[in-house]
């Protein structure tokens, strides 16, 4: 079970700039991990998640990190309607 989150500051400070709740992020990573989906960019797992607004929203993360499988590296966050970028 997934119980900690660590963000790098390139994901800190797309929160600030798109006005998500962290919370938000952590839960769609904790409700979708094990449906998750390969990456293909700079971390390893990609799931959707939903502002309380219910418009979508991607995440992406490493997991494990280094030999912890209780916790994730949240590398980015961005809104689906921005396809392409992180």
């Amino acid at each position: 079970m997934i119980e900690r989150f660590d963000w790098t500051d390139h994901a800190e400070r797309r929160i600030r700039e798109r006005e998500f709740h962290r919370i938000n992020v952590e839960m769609a990573i904790r409700l979708r991990h094990d449906g998750r989906s390969r990456n293909d960019g700079p971390a390893d797992w990609l799931v959707l998640g939903q502002r309380m607004a219910g418009a979508s929203f991607v995440v992406i993360y490493d997991h494990p990190v280094g030999e912890d499988p209780d916790r994730v590296r949240i590398v980015s966050v961005w809104d689906l309607e921005e396809r392409g970028t992180s």
